[in-house]
């Protein structure tokens, strides 16, 4: 049984006369053979920033203001041995991560010891400390009886370890040597813990002929391996260049939505799958939207005749979108 998350349908989207164009789909049995090779067991990853409340928190991490050692109501319980109320917001750094701090040997707690409960289990930790604005610390830091000795002043210190969790929780604090020390975020995974960036097949590219035809429908797949039962990752369409506005009808974040455009042109479209350690995977297509050469061709053979009259018969007042809506109303009729 495939486990994991699979979004999408498999179908193609196109009119009788053929002005859609597919590719022919790729099957995804050999991909997905692969995930499940990859896919981890009782997987592990947490990411938490150390931040005052008001700060934006980073996508895919959990906030840490300062409160004291407790359940933060979002399945895990971290914190400090006491209330450590010194984080600071910079607004000075493009990536919020490295623009909020706590202070470890602060006033409200000279020796901060932090500390978050997991499973006893080996953990590869990726630990930054620094301020975006001062170089004024030594972070020389213990974890989990690991010390990472900081001997030069710097704007940000960033360490990579594993340790051994045995007690049942990942222990962080300043070692001897440390001055002015402060937290910026910690990333830690499980060791053998894998969870793959989602994979995304925005669809084939596609050519319609303008003004009859002004909609798309998208048919995309993605796929997650979702290791931690956290459920589909999001999904989000944009625009990433066209002459004209894009109208994602039935919304930005399924799978297959029906497009409007407002001009013909090349546009491309890129989906972004983002799973709950805010890793994306992405991938685009193009809607080439031609301009008829000759107004009532709708056979697209060079001249209009006995033929494009009766195309034109069989979609009488027939819904738009299609190459006999000549005058683009979004209906064929006695106008056309």
């Amino acid at each position: 049984m495939i486990e994991g998350y699979f979004v999408g349908k498999v179908s193609c989207y196109g009119d009788t006369a053929g002005r859609v164009q597919l590719k022919k789909r790729i099957t995804l049995f050999v991909f997905l053979s692969l995930c499940l090779c990859i896919a981890g067991a009782n997987a592990q990853i947490v990411k938490v920033n150390f931040q005052p409340a008001a700060a934006p928190v980073p996508v895919g991490y959990l906030p840490d203001i300062g409160d004291s050692f407790g359940d933060r109501g979002n399945g895990y319980s971290y914190g400090f041995n006491a209330g450590t109320f010194e984080t600071l917001w910079r607004d000075s750094h493009s990536d919020p991560r490295y623009d909020t701090f706590n202070r470890l040997q602060g006033t409200s707690n000279p020796w901060a010891i932090w500390e978050i409960a997991l499973p006893n289990a080996d953990y590869v930790v990726h630990l930054v400390c620094g301020d975006p604005d001062q170089n004024n610390q030594f972070s020389t830091i213990d974890v989990e009886g690991t010390v990472l000795t900081d001997t030069e002043l710097s704007y940000f210190d960033e360490y990579d370890l594993t340790v051994t969790v045995s007690d049942g929780r990942l222990t962080i604090q300043p070692s001897p040597g440390a001055m002015n020390a402060k937290i910026c975020f910690v990333d830690i995974r499980r060791e053998g813990y894998s969870n793959e960036t989602p994979w995304v097949d925005a669809g084939d590219d596609v050519s319609i002929t303008w003004p009859g035809e002004k909609r798309v429908s998208l048919d995309a797949y993605v796929y997650d391996d979702d290791p931690d039962g956290v459920g589909p990752p999001t999904l989000q369409w944009s625009k990433v260049s066209g002459p004209g506005n894009v109208n994602f009808i039935d919304g930005t974040d399924i799978a297959d939505p029906n497009v409007a455009f407002s001009a013909p042109g090349d546009y491309v479209l890129r989906l972004t799958a983002t799973d709950e350690v805010a890793q994306e995977g992405m991938d685009s297509l193009l809607v080439s939207i031609g301009e008829a050469l000759l107004v009532g061709d709708l056979d697209v053979d060079g001249d209009v005749d006995i033929d494009d009259a009766w195309i034109m018969a069989q979609r009488w007042c027939g819904p738009g979108n299609n190459t006999a809506d000549l005058d683009g109303n979004d209906t064929v009729a006695v106008g056309d």
